[in-house]
This record gives C-alpha cells, structure tokens and sequence, in this order.
C-alpha cells in the first residue's frame, strides 16, 4: 500500500474541497459536544466508564453516517449533509457493530495488550463494511478480518505515519482530523482493489 500517495490525494481533495469536507465534522463535532453536555448532567460523575460507552454508543451511527459522507464524496456520488444522520434508522445494527467491537477488544485486551491492539486492527473495516451496505453488525466484522488480513502491520504504520498531525491535534482539531479520516477512507478503497485482485488470482 502506497501511504504516500494516499495521504497526498487526502491532501489535494481537502485543498480543493475543504469547505464541503469540513462542515459535516464540525456538525458531529457540534453534536458530540451537545450529547456530552447532556449525559454529563444526567449521569452521576463516578461512573466514567459507563458515562463514555454510552456516549459512543450514541455517536456511533453520526461517525458512520460522516464515513459514509466522506466515502460518497471521494467516490464522486451525489451526497449531502442529512448524510451523517441516516444511520439513526438503523440504531440497532450501529449500535450492535459497536458492541461487538467493544466486546471483542475488550476481551482480547484481557489477555494481553497487544492482542486488544491486533483485534482492534483486524476490525477497523467493520464501520465501513457496514457503511456499504452489509447490515450484519458480525459479519462486518468477519469480513473486516478477512480483508485486513495480510495489512494489518501496514494499518498501523499507516496510522503512526499521521504521529506529528496528532501533535498539532489541538491547535488544527478543524483539519487534522478530516485529513485522517479522508486518507482511512482512501486506504479502504485501495484495500478493497488489493482485495479483490487477490481473490481473482
């Protein structure tokens, strides 16, 4: 996987359309704030584990429906802001992904770090499977297993490559992080080619 080139396309499609990028994320930026505001007053305060699951179990279908947004945007697909809400329809199926997940890494974690880490890895496609089309929150799962196979060390030098943006997170949060959620929606849909050319052979 090229993360170079990945990462320069990320660029250039911000460069030329960081206006349509960026106000969906400011959106469910807008949003996380308003639903942490309201479970914060309404939880008591040394329950923080509780508080946080809850809070991204209810943000989860806004972080699909902003990978859908951005898939459809990169993809040159009619697309609009309603986008990122969408997946509020399908409550249950989000919110049985991100269950899943949360179980499945918790208890590879566990055992020993690194296997919470290398689960974490192995299921990172599972939203974006979801996200086209595949409604079986352990099957995104599964299948998220099968195309990472082979990639899962490349993922993660992927992700650390972004080390010194994480740096400046807090000074450019309103670019960094469209940047790298463009650049892993970019890297899907080249592990998706990978994929299928591999099948084929």
């Amino acid at each position: 996987m090229n993360r170079k080139e990945i990462k320069a396309e990320a660029k250039e499609i911000l460069r030329t359309n960081m206006g349509a990028i960026i106000k969906p994320y400011l959106l469910l930026t807008l949003t996380s704030l308003v639903i942490s505001w309201s479970i914060s007053e309404n939880i008591p305060k040394n329950i923080d584990i509780t508080l946080s699951f809850i809070f991204n179990l209810l943000l989860y279908p806004i972080s699909l429906g902003l990978i859908s947004y951005i898939l459809k945007f990169i993809r040159k697909k009619e697309f609009n802001k309603k986008e990122i809400f969408k997946f509020y329809t399908k409550f249950i199926l989000s919110a049985g992904l991100y269950v899943l997940i949360y179980i499945f890494v918790s208890l590879w974690t566990l055992l020993l770090v690194i296997p919470g880490i290398i689960a974490a890895i192995s299921y990172a496609m599972a939203p974006y499977l979801m996200v086209d089309g595949n409604d079986d929150p352990l099957n995104c799962i599964t299948e998220s297993k099968k195309i990472m196979n082979g990639y899962k060390w490349d993922y993660l030098k992927f992700m650390f490559s972004f080390f010194w943006w994480y740096l400046i997170i807090i000074f450019a949060f309103w670019y960094v992080i469209p940047y790298i959620m463009v650049s892993e929606a970019l890297y899907y849909e080249e592990l998706k080619k990978l994929t299928l050319i591999n099948e084929t052979i």
